[in-house]
């Protein structure tokens, strides 16, 4: 028969081996966790997380009527939550109800106090539609109002709603807010 028999010498070899690795193991896990501690010491983490439920917000000041060739003033104010904008980049958008493709685009005069503006006119009648454009803080938002020139949309007016369908089919509008869908087989 044979006899196995462990030598001193190799068992403590085992042990070592075996406290050794731990050993690092245990290391490494500490060095790791003392340098996490010390990432989230200054609090950063914090005010990422603050900053990411942060919204940029833009208030759309616009007359719900004007006359055909009248100059007027449209009005943006900006914040950060609580923050005013100064450095916005703004912009306002105007097209006539139905001719989005049509629209142009103003750029606003910054007051430095978070207020934007712009002048337009319109040469005739109808219901038209401004929309500011607003870049601030890596965040882009857009509300929207209608003005009515005038007496606003006229009978020539009326392919529009032969163009689109109407809108209780496909859109939906509410203050600041425009929603619109097509058929994408038109």
């Amino acid at each position: 028969m044979y006899e196995i028999f462990f030598l001193p010498l190799k068992e403590d070899f085992i042990m070592k081996q075996l406290f050794g690795k731990k050993f690092i193991v245990l290391f490494a896990v500490l060095a790791l966790l003392s340098l996490a501690a010390c990432g989230n010491a200054n609090g950063d983490d914090a005010t990422n997380d603050d900053e990411a439920l942060t919204v940029l917000e833009a208030k759309l000041e616009a007359p719900e009527t004007a006359d055909a060739g009248e100059t007027i003033e449209v009005k943006g104010e900006v914040n950060f939550g609580d923050e005013v904008v100064k450095d916005a980049e703004v912009e306002f958008e105007f097209w006539e109800d139905g001719k989005k493709d049509d629209s142009y685009k103003i750029d606003a005069t910054n007051h430095e106090d978070g207020t934007y503006t712009a002048e337009t006119s319109f040469d005739h009648d109808g219901v038209f539609t401004v929309q500011i454009h607003v870049t601030a803080r890596d965040q882009h938002t857009m509300p929207l109002a209608n003005i009515t020139v005038g007496e606003g949309a006229t009978d020539g007016d009326a392919d529009h709603d032969g163009e689109h369908g109407d809108h209780g089919d496909h859109g939906s509008h509410a203050e600041g807010f425009n929603m619109h869908f097509m058929d994408p087989t038109m």
